[in-house]
């Protein structure tokens, strides 16, 4: 009786095993239908970009190669138009420039004289009490002096001009991004460790391909965050789009960047929600509502 039982029961097992390996066998070996790739008008858009001041930052550096006597600022604070950054070494100019005033005080002295004297000379000239050559002699002295100030007027200009090559200023109102000069220190013209100064205002300046730039939406908000950690970061409104092709300058982790593709640069007006953000960090932008 037990063995009429078992027999069926090991048989409806031994089926059920079978077509459980076979189902299973049939499923590994399905290949399943590829996913349909989303279209590119319906794809989120996701701009990548660089902070920088408005209208780009200003690479500083002196005019003329010297040691830094003195310097006047900090990095990070604020500038006026024509503030003096630091100063080099002026020593030998300062010195120079006083040999050169002298001889202009010198030159002017003598012109008055010689002035003096033509007048006197004209007077007498006049009333037939001077002849014609001691008249003469005294004009041309007048005029000889007179070429001679104006010479030692542009020997001070030059002078002056470059004793205030000595000293750098910047050339805007903004702030000072990077300062890394110290008294003592060698600067030469065109150093790599350049001052960097630009606008209060910042920008974010994003690389697009040609084909999204007809889907900014330019009434629209746009939240930043960081690049590399996915920190917010504050938000953005559009600016403008250049109006030239260029290749790619940021490369981003974007799986559907194309290096030979040429872009066109998008420009958002950025507002922060940190205190003084670096220029040059890397962040991508999102509409407000995505």
């Amino acid at each position: 009786m037990k063995k009429r039982i078992l027999i069926p029961l090991a048989f409806t097992a031994l089926v059920l095993v079978l077509w459980f390996i076979v189902g299973s066998i049939r499923n590994a070996s399905k290949r399943n239908a590829p996913a349909e790739p989303i279209p590119l008008n319906a794809a989120a858009l996701v701009l990548y970009g660089r902070v920088e001041p408005e209208g780009l930052e200003i690479r500083l550096s002196p005019s003329v190669s010297g040691t830094v006597k003195a310097v006047f600022v900090t990095e990070g604070q604020l500038l006026r138009r024509g503030q003096v950054l630091l100063l080099l070494d002026d020593a030998v100019l300062r010195a120079e420039r006083a040999a050169v005033a002298a001889r202009l005080d010198l030159a002017r002295k003598s012109v008055e004289l010689s002035r003096d004297q033509w007048n006197r000379g004209e007077a007498l000239y006049k009333g037939e009490s001077l002849n014609a050559a001691e008249y003469v002699r005294l004009k041309n002295k007048l005029e000889t002096d007179e070429a001679e100030l104006r010479l030692r007027l542009r020997e001070f200009e030059l002078a002056d001009t470059r004793l205030g090559e000595r000293s750098l200023e910047s050339p805007i109102d903004g702030r000072l991004y990077k300062f890394d000069v110290r008294p003592g220190e060698f600067l030469s013209t065109g150093q790599g460790r350049p001052i960097i100064v630009g606008s209060s205002r910042l920008e974010i300046r994003c690389d697009v391909e040609p084909f999204w730039i007809g889907r900014i939406d330019s009434s629209a908000g746009y939240r930043v965050f960081h690049a590399e950690t996915n920190q917010p970061l504050g938000s953005a409104v559009f600016k403008s789009v250049l109006p030239y092709l260029r290749p790619k300058k940021l490369r981003t982790e974007d799986a559907q960047e194309r290096l030979l593709s040429d872009y066109q640069e998008a420009v958002f007006q950025f507002k922060s929600d940190l205190p003084n953000p670096p220029i040059g960090l890397p962040v991508y932008l999102k509409h407000e509502g995505k």
